[in-house]
This record gives structure tokens, C-alpha cells and sequence, in this order.
């Protein structure tokens, strides 16, 4: 997400529409690649086909890991780098 909006960002004078956008245009497959592993996942870490009390609370973590650090990825990073460009051109964002 970060490289694909430092490349819009120096294509143009970057704005709120292109940030939008190239979040946008990344959404889809950050989104399908955390449901593909969330959902490989779950089986193992709520027992299904096994019960295996050691790898369940690793497996747990890392599916709940994913999927927080996904909202992350979607919503607060952007508005970083959107905060990030503004300190850098002192302020002058449209």
C-alpha cells in the first residue's frame, strides 16, 4: 500500500481524490488476501480436524492478527500518509 501510494504521490501533486484512489485501486486484493488466509486458517484455530491445544493459540493470534492489521492497512495508513504529505509541504493540501 505504502509503494503504491509514494508512486501516485510522485506522478502528481498528490491530493485527497488520488490518495482515495489509489487506496481504492489496492482494496481488493489486500481484502482477498486476508480472507484466502483467515479462512485457511479458522479450521485449525477453532478445531476442526484436530484438536491441538498448542497450535490453536498461535494460530488464533496470527488469524486476529491478520485481520486487525488489515483495518490498519485500509484505513490508517492512508490517512498517515495523507497527514505525512501535509507536514511536508507545510500545510498546502487541496
Amino acid at each position: 500500500m505504502i509503494e503504491f501510494l509514494n508512486q501516485r504521490a510522485k506522478l502528481s501533486d498528490c491530493t485527497l481524490a488520488d490518495l482515495a484512489d489509489a487506496a481504492k485501486k489496492r482494496l481488493r486484493p489486500i481484502f482477498l488476501t486476508t480472507f484466502t488466509t483467515a479462512a485457511g486458517l479458522f479450521p485449525t484455530a477453532y478445531g476442526f480436524g484436530g484438536d491441538n491445544p498448542i497450535i490453536i493459540p498461535m494460530v488464533l493470534a496470527i488469524a486476529w492478527g491478520l485481520i486487525f492489521s488489515t483495518f490498519i492497512t485500509l484505513l490508517l495508513i492512508p490517512a498517515l500518509f495523507f497527514a505525512q504529505l501535509g507536514f511536508r509541504k507545510g500545510g498546502r493540501l487541496s
